[in-house]
């Protein structure tokens, strides 16, 4: 737990969930809420994955409010469309002033990810692979290619509904070049990050999501140009531009900034 924050990591999820054995739950709260206020942050946000809300999720959301812990997001596995609104009065009742992000993990929260997006309590949704190949009966590939239906729907609704939309883990932490290549495909579908089970993945996740120096070239010289003109349609390096383009530009360099690989604008 301490050493966690100390990685590269935008966010740290303390988990409460799949990694806790059942009969170890108590133990594991009582740990979390002992240690989390001990730990140096270091800037770096403190999430924590509680258990389905129909199973022990509301007895940790009471042992978080009760502690009154410092936490930037509450992390809710295998959310339901019919479980959204007691998440969402669970949330109120405890006081507890996080965003939430929950996990798509069954065929039913697939089917119905366009509402689930849409709550109000809602602020990201994320893709949570092996419980949803468990559920519908998927065999896993190499490529992970039985995902692309999944990972399509998530980040279409997710633009949608205007929240945020992390992708799954990748579960073998010895292949970095399988991991490479799963978190760039990723980011080109409009993912806007991937989960990372050990610390040697992150810097390859990172790496995955940050604009490269040509993407970033190509990036202002189209906003560059585009503040120059009043057109609504022109020209770069033979390329025709248009707002769309413009948009993708600018998105590029945003995410740049929040990278520290472009300087900021403000």
């Amino acid at each position: 737990m301490r050493k966690a924050v100390a990685t590269d990591a935008d966010v740290v999820n303390y988990d409460l969930e799949d990694s806790i054995a059942l009969d170890a739950k108590d133990t594991a709260r009582e740990t979390l809420v002992r240690v989390l206020p001990e730990i140096d942050r270091e800037g770096t946000e403190i999430a924590v994955r509680i258990n389905p809300i129909v199973r022990e999720g509301p007895t940790d959301v009471a042992a978080l409010s009760d502690a009154d812990l410092d936490l930037d997001i509450l992390v809710v596995p295998k959310i339901e469309l019919t479980t959204i609104d007691r998440l969402a009065e669970l949330i109120a009742d405890a006081g507890l002033d996080v965003d939430v992000s929950v996990s798509i993990e069954t065929a039913t929260a697939l089917r119905d990810v366009d509402r689930i997006a849409e709550a109000d309590v809602v602020d990201a949704i994320g893709l949570g692979a092996e419980d949803l190949r468990t559920d519908v009966g998927m065999e896993p590939t190499d490529d992970e290619r039985e995902l692309q239906y999944a990972r399509g729907r998530i980040v279409v609704a997710g633009s949608a509904a205007g929240v945020r939309v992390s992708d799954t883990v990748y579960t073998d932490i010895d292949d970095l070049d399988g991991l490479a290549a799963v978190a760039k495909e990723a980011r080109r579908m409009g993912f806007d990050g991937k989960s990372a089970i050990h610390p040697a993945q992150i810097p390859v996740i990172n790496d995955a999501f940050t604009p490269d120096e040509e993407s970033i070239a190509w990036a202002r010289r189209i906003v560059d140009a585009a503040d120059e003109t009043d057109a609504g349609v022109f020209q770069v390096d033979g390329e025709m531009i248009d707002e769309p383009v413009i948009q993708r530009a600018r998105g590029i360099l945003q995410r740049a900034r929040a990278a520290g690989v472009e300087p900021s604008t403000e």
